[in-house]
């Protein structure tokens, strides 16, 4: 991905009273834009992650290898963890070859298994399910 032309980007923000400081997760994907942060008000704490990947972009074999390795990083934490952002993946679309669990990688084929199962049952309410 290039950083030339940028349509999207990630921020944490927070208001007056509500620490953020920068959580590096050891790695700078090149598929897609990613922060981390840790979120603290009180007694309270979580980890924010923060993605967005273009939807121009296809969906190839290196997004879902570093989205893998993000997740698996992300998951050592011990905090609650949020997630936010875009990842612009149509998961309804299970035979489009730009989904993760049509490609041969395995990488969110076993990961995406309850949202695959939430995106049937959304669909057939009528509604559009987006990542």
């Amino acid at each position: 991905m290039s950083l030339c032309v940028n349509h999207g980007g990630v921020a944490v923000v927070a208001a007056t009273g509500i620490r953020v400081s920068a959580v590096d997760l050891g790695v700078q994907p090149m598929t897609f834009e990613c922060i981390a942060a840790r979120i603290t008000s009180f007694t309270s704490r979580c980890l924010a992650v923060v993605i967005y990947r273009p939807g121009s972009a296809d969906v190839t074999a290196s997004f879902v290898t570093e989205l893998a390795d993000v997740l698996d990083r992300v998951l050592t934490f011990a905090d609650p963890l949020v997630h936010a952002g875009d990842l612009n993946l149509r998961l309804e679309r299970q035979h489009d070859p730009h989904t993760p669990w049509s490609s041969t990688t395995d990488g969110l084929r076993s990961a995406s298994t309850s949202r695959r199962c939430d995106a049937r049952r959304q669909q057939s309410i009528g509604h559009r399910v987006y990542a």
